[in-house]
């Protein structure tokens, strides 16, 4: 039992050194990305199981916009979280160190427009987007880091969520 006390202890100090330095590394993505080689990637060529972990960390890091972005004057669509593009990053030695994901979902500036709040709980996908017909239509994009082994995720704090309108 001591055994096992022990090899969990090593296990969780492990995990927690792992998460640290993951996110030590993204905060140096986030400052220092001149110092890092980073590929494009075609999603068309990405593996299914790589994408779908890859979406997994989109929504998980888009969960966050309900204390961000979303405390202002947007408000998001019901339609699922959309992965537009992925990166690969690599050191100065050539070792890949992290995915670039950047993901979005469509939304509304809610800020110069008349709507009937009272409706929005009851009303079905499609009336959903109605309510909002007068409100200036766009997405809200996300940008993150995800670790090689796709488990740890971080927010890209130099590149914070925002709302792009599609109407110019």
């Amino acid at each position: 039992m001591r055994r096992f006390a022990i090899v969990l202890s090593i296990l969780l100090v492990s995990s927690f050194a792992q998460a640290k330095s993951f996110a030590e590394l993204a905060y140096s993505l986030s400052t220092e990305i001149e110092k890092y080689e980073e590929v494009d990637l075609s999603l068309d060529v990405l593996q299914n199981k790589l994408l779908k972990k890859l979406q997994e960390r989109a929504e998980y890091e888009a969960n966050i916009w309900g204390d961000t972005i979303l405390e202002g004057d947007y408000e998001l669509s019901r339609d699922p979280i959309a992965l537009n593009a992925v990166s690969a990053i690599y050191n100065s030695q050539g070792t890949f160190v992290a995915y670039r994901i950047i993901y979005s979902a469509r939304a509304w500036d809610v800020a110069d427009c008349e709507f009937d709040s009272s409706r929005l709980l009851q009303a079905s996908d499609q009336e959903y987007g109605e309510i909002f017909r007068d409100c200036t239509e766009g997405v809200i994009v996300g940008n993150s880091f995800v670790s090689p082994g796709l488990k740890r995720s971080e927010r890209d704090f130099n590149n914070m969520e925002y709302f792009e309108n599609l109407v110019y």
